[in-house]
């Protein structure tokens, strides 16, 4: 065991109920792992809200208090640990990377990266999500001039707008109809325009069938519709009018298909990582606008419980004080 003082970690121990148990430090490293002393994680709501709730299935019934969850992977820390084969880190090196809600943990050397010296543990830990944002735009195609559309302005909505932007998909048009959210799409500078139609790449962020039904009214003829919002529901679709007959394309996008292959993906997680990180560094890309509430670990029941009443936006959790 490589670190002295106990390892707090962010677990669900029943559907809706989130703990913060303590542990006794945790294991050295596996050759191709590193260690990080995590500063602050980011909570996914939709995810990680989906995955308390029991609806995601990793775990059943109403008692997980012997085999609680653990979740959360968007984190920022310092290395104090590398693993034999890691050549592209050092001990003290500071890092975004795929890390659960926990002071400390082992994680894979591929799913980090080193984060600039000018930008803060806060925005490091938005790291894997504004991967996810960038797979998202790649996966689209979208370029420059293209009419695009977010359809759901949650967290990833927002990073997938703020990436498409940078794309030169200038005039990105928001749906969206809870009204802390359209005021922030505004702040942003986004258009919100629910009558708007024959868009050209429409993105589906926020998981929900209404919001599949939106995304395949709006898109043009012609047009590409991008599902990235984990919908986890069964849809009804006529297919022969609001696809078929309108020549629309289909694309999934999901983290896990974030893996660099020919034909495919051009750009692997890491890869994804590394390039906001860089727009980051240039401010070119901006994420504490997005920030509603900066809380300690130790409360993270009430961070939970405030995303539920859809009270916040993006939550931070500081892992340096108790």
């Amino acid at each position: 065991m490589i670190a002295s003082q106990t390892v707090r970690r962010l677990v669900a121990v029943a559907p809706n109920r989130v703990a913060l148990r303590e542990d006794d430090g945790v294991p050295e490293p596996a050759p191709n792992d590193i260690t990080i002393q995590v500063e602050r994680t980011l909570i996914s709501a939709g995810t990680e809200l989906a995955k308390v709730a029991g609806l995601t299935g990793a775990r059943s019934g109403n008692d997980w208090s012997r085999d609680p969850l653990p979740f959360g992977y968007s984190a920022a820390g310092t290395i104090v640990a590398v693993g034999a084969n890691v050549a592209r880190f050092s001990i003290g090196d500071r890092v975004s990377a795929w890390a659960p809600h926990a002071s400390a943990a082992v994680i894979s050397a591929e799913r980090a990266a080193v984060l600039p010296a000018n930008v803060s543990f806060e925005s490091g830990a938005f790291g894997t999500l504004l991967a996810l944002a960038f797979h998202i735009v790649h996966r689209s195609g979208a370029q420059l001039s293209h009419s695009c559309a977010v359809v759901g302005f949650g967290l990833v909505g927002q990073l997938t707008a703020l990436v498409a932007q940078l794309a030169g998909a200038c005039n990105v048009i928001v749906f969206e109809h809870r009204a802390s959210r359209v005021a922030l799409a505004r702040e942003l500078g986004f258009v919100v325009a629910p009558d708007a139609r024959d868009i050209e790449t429409v993105f589906e962020t926020a998981g929900s069938v209404s919001a599949f039904h939106d995304a395949l009214r709006v898109v043009a003829p012609g047009g590409r519709v991008i599902v990235a919002g984990s919908l986890r529901e069964k849809v009804e679709v006529d297919v022969y009018r609001e696809i078929h007959l309108k020549g629309v394309t289909l694309i999934g996008a999901h983290g896990a298909t974030q893996i660099a292959r020919p034909g495919g993906n051009r750009f692997s997680e890491r890869e994804n990582r590394e390039m906001a990180l860089a727009y980051l560094a240039t401010r070119r890309l901006v994420v504490e606008p997005l920030v509603s509430h900066r809380m300690r670990a130790v409360e993270a029941s009430d961070a939970f419980a405030l995303l539920e009443r859809k009270a916040g936006n993006a939550v931070v959790l500081d892992w340096t004080t108790r």
